[in-house]
């Protein structure tokens, strides 16, 4: 016999953090954008790499526009659904 509740046995959230983390950091991204006076975008100009941090223990998410930092994110707990992020839009020297 066929389980009909087989779909209710695994909930997979990380689909879902992924999608409310794009949406954020999207928000995030167009403020910077705009703080750097940026109005001409190119997505090929666009950079997002892992960068080891002073005073940080784990790689952080660098976004990065023709060189400029839009963003940092930094996770603040172990299970990776917590972050920080740092950006010039937010006061933040990260350069």
């Amino acid at each position: 016999m066929e389980n009909k509740n087989k779909k209710l046995q695994i909930l997979d959230a990380d689909k879902r953090l992924k999608e409310i983390m794009s949406r954020h950091e999207v928000k995030i991204i167009i403020a910077a954008l705009k703080y750097h006076g940026i109005n001409d975008f190119h997505s090929d100009k666009m950079e997002r790499t892992h960068e080891e941090v002073k005073h940080h223990s784990y790689p952080v998410a660098t976004q990065r526009y023709d060189g400029k930092i839009l963003f940092q994110r930094y996770p603040m707990d172990l299970q990776g659904v917590k972050f920080r992020y740092k950006s010039p839009i937010f006061g933040d020297k990260l350069e």
